[in-house]
């Protein structure tokens, strides 16, 4: 599972939600998963992302991270 987070839309006095910089959860095929730490990931993603959307480029699998007022970020499979 691919997770992305981060909400900065809310009103001054409640704080913006942004503690997520994306998160990786590994299956293993029974229901459960087990997280991924950042440092094996390599996924860090800050601000409010918008829509993760998986491509493939060739053979291989990427996922496109959206956000408002950002670049459009791309990431690989490790």
């Amino acid at each position: 599972i691919l997770l992305g987070g981060n909400f900065f839309e809310v009103k001054p006095e409640m704080g913006r939600y942004d503690a997520n910089q994306g998160t990786v959860l590994l299956g293993d095929g029974k229901g459960n998963f087990s997280f991924m730490p950042f440092a094996n990931s390599g996924l860090q993603i800050r601000g409010a992302v918008r829509d993760i959307q998986p491509i493939n480029v060739g053979k291989e699998k990427r996922w496109i991270f959206t956000q408002n007022n950002a670049p459009v970020r791309v990431f690989r499979a490790n």
